[in-house]
């Protein structure tokens, strides 16, 4: 009886080890599984995670604001495959946000700067719905129904599609400006989300660049 115990006891340590083993084995095997299913089957998908997660080690430790600014631009336009990206901020003497840093796929010059004065109602839209909004509801929103001409300036030029809030503590800091995929098709719910998630993933990086920049010209001014 002991002896048969005994054997009792020892298969079973046996077969918990052997399934120990397998799972062990396993799971990296199914990880690695996994992720060549993602890149054939949902490429787009698994470049975007990839994306993300470079972009959040990336920029965790960026205190420049140049340096920051290709960070986020460069993913955007290699990565979604778009023609232009381009981030404006607010200056400071009138609050009116500008172009301060463009990335485009092709070599030629960049079209004219953008310019969104700190009363439109696109920037107090922005502001409050923290939302991306795209061209085409500039003509739905109820909004913008009643919008001059020199206030929809910025979806006049040439190549901007979508504009992304850059907010911190509910205060609007950046505009990501995005313009037309290389293949003209338009931007799916998907990209459009990953796009808000790197503008507010962005945001306290942001604000901390813009503090010790305004820290160090004011060093400038003091010599």
């Amino acid at each position: 009886m002991l002896f048969q115990g005994w054997t009792g006891y020892s298969s079973l340590a046996l077969a918990a080890g052997f399934a120990l083993l397998i799972a062990v084995l396993f799971n990296p095997l199914r990880n690695f599984l996994q992720k060549g299913i993602d890149r054939i089957f949902f490429r787009e998908t698994y470049d975007y995670r990839q994306m993300l997660l470079s972009f959040s080690d990336r920029i965790s430790n960026v205190l420049d604001l140049s340096e920051l600014a290709q960070s986020i631009l460069d993913p955007v336009v290699k990565v979604l495959h778009v023609q232009r990206a381009a981030l404006l901020f607010p200056r400071i003497e009138s609050g009116d946000f500008t172009t301060q840093f463009v990335q485009q796929a092709t070599t030629e010059e960049p079209s004219t700067k953008l310019r969104l004065t700190n009363d439109n109602p696109i920037v107090t839209w922005l502001t409050t719905e923290g939302k991306a909004l795209k061209r085409e509801l500039i003509d739905i929103i109820p909004q913008f129904k009643g919008l001059w001409e020199a206030e929809r300036v910025v979806f006049k030029a040439p190549g901007v599609e979508l504009l992304c809030p850059i907010r911190s503590k509910g205060k609007l800091i950046g505009i990501l400006a995005v313009g037309k995929k290389q293949s003209d098709s338009p931007y799916s719910d998907e990209e459009v989300d990953l796009l808000m998630t790197i503008a507010n993933e962005a945001a306290v990086a942001i604000e901390n660049a813009e503090m010790l920049d305004s820290l160090k010209n004011e060093q400038l001014r003091v010599r």
